[in-house]
């Protein structure tokens, strides 16, 4: 892994946590005879019973994209050699790579947040609207805010709980699935069941710690629906194998991967965010049902 563990004597081992495929050539197409170059499968499912059985989890497959797969083709020659050589391992992993409607982030990383970055460009104001606001019928709330919605294994890092919080205070929508947050009275649950101006962040507990037939989201994704970066009508997927803890973003090697699913004149669907959307409410569904059960 070129991760390199800053802490080695933290009881906290630095982990190759990637769930990631890569393919030069393939016929696994619809019809498996056509073959496709430069295959890249972002998964968040480990090779367990347990992912396959008892958690949700996605894949992301972007096909025909020769910036992408060399990204992660170099992002794992180099999990290669620093595994043959520890000296090789580096605390930033800077390799963010753009490839189209796709961008690759890579980790671990020292210095800055890439999830806390992210969020900071979803404020950025529109047309002179005010924060969160200004989107057409069809994207977003009924108003024309922005909604984010995270499917999330785990958020122990204060730093992003605050910036969904303030995204929910600005006046976007902020809607979360998870299956941990840290301990019960710790910062992260404080901060995200603090009520803002709009109502406060809206969470749903999805964990299989109860047995039975209950089911753990396992995914990691990010949607954003409405504004991004000064644009609105933005419709984007964040997916990987990284989830919103510490040792994911200073100590794991990780990826992510953004799809950029907003729409044009020359892309008039947006198929791919669409079903992460359905997905998203699917596994909301499953929580509410869940947590209005008796428990065993």
């Amino acid at each position: 892994m070129p991760g390199e563990d800053p802490n080695p004597a933290d009881g906290w081992p630095s982990v190759n946590h990637n769930k990631f495929y890569l393919f030069s050539r393939t016929t696994g197409s619809a019809t498996a005879t056509v073959p496709v170059d430069n295959v890249v499968v972002q998964s968040s499912a480990n090779m367990t019973s347990w992912d396959r059985l008892r958690s949700w989890n996605d894949a992301l497959t972007v096909a025909d994209n020769p910036a992408l797969y060399g990204a992660y083709a170099a992002y794992f020659a180099r999990q290669v050699e620093a595994q043959a050589d520890p000296s090789k391992q580096v605390s930033d992993v800077l390799m963010d790579t753009q490839a189209g409607r796709a961008k690759a982030y890579f980790f671990p990383r020292a210095t800055t947040d890439v999830i806390v970055n992210i969020l900071s460009t979803v404020d950025n104001p529109v047309d002179g609207k005010p924060a969160c606001h200004g989107n057409d019928p069809g994207y977003g709330t009924t108003d024309g805010r922005t909604v984010i919605r995270v499917a999330m294994h785990g958020i122990t890092r204060p730093e992003v709980a605050q910036k969904l919080w303030e995204l929910d205070d600005a006046g976007c929508y902020v809607d979360i699935v998870y299956r941990d947050l840290d301990a019960s009275g710790t910062t992260v649950e404080q901060i995200l069941n603090t009520p803002t101006r709009y109502g406060g962040v809206a969470l749903h507990k999805l964990d299989d710690a109860a047995g039975g037939t209950h089911t753990a989201t396992h995914t990691k994704y990010l949607l954003v629906e409405g504004t991004y970066k000064g644009l609105k009508n933005q419709k984007i997927v964040f997916t990987g194998s990284h989830p919103y803890t510490k040792s994911a973003l200073i100590g794991n090697d990780e990826a992510l991967l953004k799809w950029d699913d907003s729409t044009d004149l020359g892309h008039p669907t947006a198929s791919v965010y669409d079903a992460y959307r359905e997905n998203f409410r699917t596994q909301r569904a499953v929580s509410d049902a869940q947590n209005t059960q008796p428990q065993p």
